[in-house]
């Protein structure tokens, strides 16, 4: 059978007419009936690129392609998918280029057909084939050969000496791939159902300078707000995820409660303070009790502010306001007026910050009476006995009355001379 063999001004889908005249050299036979056909071509060139498929690995390569649109195939069925990647300067058939691929839109590169270097990337096209021809091929797309990252280990939790709480993580052994960084991260925190979320005004792990140092300072105060809602001694726990070119990793492990860090909040409210035994007209002891580790707010008391009022409303820190202190007693001299009441009150600090003041104690610049050295002396007037004594000095306050004693009796006066 004889063909066509070119034709000019033809495009495709056009309809020409045929009709075959057989000639020799006694004349021209009677045209055949004429006969309409379609013009076809080699199929149109492919617009899309391959594409990435998700089990492309460090190690193997997996590309989706095609299938052509049939308004492209040039008006004849394609007969092979063509999948090419280049290899130094050449192109080199993956799929489709020697044995017709009619059906299959993706192919494998690996080993040992082709050598796959985990963090490089390949170049890939397609074409497509049909009876007139193969068609241009697509633009090209470069393939990473990596994987998502590893699952990350589990994050460290310490408290810094400002007393913000410090989530700090490190990428994967296994980036996904030599030379592939890690792009991104999640963090999230412990809320206190038990779920994790992510609060990026506290931890964004996609900017500086989390990104960088992988880690945060979160402040324990915000952690008993809401989402968190979490109260002292809550385990304070965090979880987070990584991000290559490739996609996400896994969540890391959750954190063993040994190695969780209880919420810190500021110390209760103390205890008042009391007087102490050695008060008297020219100084005032004040003693306080130290507060226990239920009331410290979930971490050490690192100092005492004491506080006193001198009559007149005005508040003077007497302890913990420029250096810390941690003595249980305070003896205050300067300008006490004997006989003047006090007022005191007692705050705690920890890393978190103060509590809230005490309730006010009253002590008076005042001791007992001194002991009366001076001899008794009795006189008898009649049926009565009289009993003189030199007065002491008073300890800053009026003496109200005597206290006598003889031969086992007590007789209370109830006047002071």
């Amino acid at each position: 059978m004889n063909t066509i063999v070119s034709a000019t001004n033809l495009t495709e889908g056009s309809s020409i007419q045929v009709r075959v005249t057989a000639v020799n050299v006694q004349g021209s036979s009677i045209p055949s009936d004429l006969n309409t056909i379609a013009v076809k071509v080699r199929p149109h060139a492919p617009t899309a690129t391959p594409t990435r498929n998700a089990l492309t690995s460090q190690t193997q390569l997996v590309v989706d392609f095609g299938p052509l649109d049939p308004l492209n195939n040039g008006g004849s069925v394609v007969t092979s998918y063509i999948l090419e990647m280049l290899v130094g300067v050449t192109w080199t058939n993956v799929i489709g280029g020697t044995v017709d691929n009619p059906s299959t839109y993706v192919a494998t590169a690996t080993a040992p057909t082709f050598t796959i270097i985990s963090g490089e990337t390949y170049t890939f096209r397609w074409s497509a084939r049909n009876i007139y021809g193969t068609s241009d091929p697509s633009p090209t797309v470069g393939i990473l050969a990596a994987s998502v990252p590893g699952t990350p280990s589990a994050t460290i939790l310490s408290v810094l000496a400002n007393g913000n709480l410090q989530i700090t993580w490190a990428d994967p052994l296994d980036t996904g791939g030599t030379g592939v960084v890690i792009t991104d991260n999640i963090v999230t925190i412990i809320k206190k159902d038990g779920t994790y979320v992510e609060d990026t005004s506290l931890c964004d792990g996609s900017i500086e300078p989390a990104l960088s140092s992988r880690s945060c300072e979160v402040p324990f105060s915000s952690l008993l707000l809401d989402p968190f809602l979490l109260t002292q001694g809550d385990l304070v726990k965090a979880k987070v995820q990584v991000k290559n070119v490739i996609g996400w990793s896994n969540f890391s492990p959750i954190v063993l409660d040994v190695d969780a860090k209880g919420v810190q909040v500021v110390p209760l409210k103390p205890n008042a303070p009391t007087r102490g035994s050695g008060t008297n007209s020219t100084q005032i002891v004040v003693d306080w009790t130290a507060v226990s580790t239920l009331n410290n707010g979930g971490t050490a008391i690192t100092s005492y502010g004491l506080q006193f009022d001198q009559g007149n409303s005005t508040w003077t820190q007497l302890t913990g306001s420029s250096t810390d202190y941690l003595a249980l007693t305070y003896t205050h001299t300067a300008s006490v007026v004997v006989g003047t009441t006090y007022s005191f009150n007692l705050r705690a600090k920890n890393v978190q910050g103060w509590s809230p003041y005490s309730d006010a104690t009253q002590i008076t610049a005042a001791s007992v009476p001194d002991d009366i050295l001076t001899a008794v002396t009795t006189s008898l007037s009649g049926t009565k006995v009289m009993f003189t004594w030199d007065i002491p000095f008073n300890g800053g306050l009026a003496i109200g009355s005597y206290t006598v004693q003889f031969v086992g009796t007590s007789i209370n006066s109830t006047s002071a001379e």
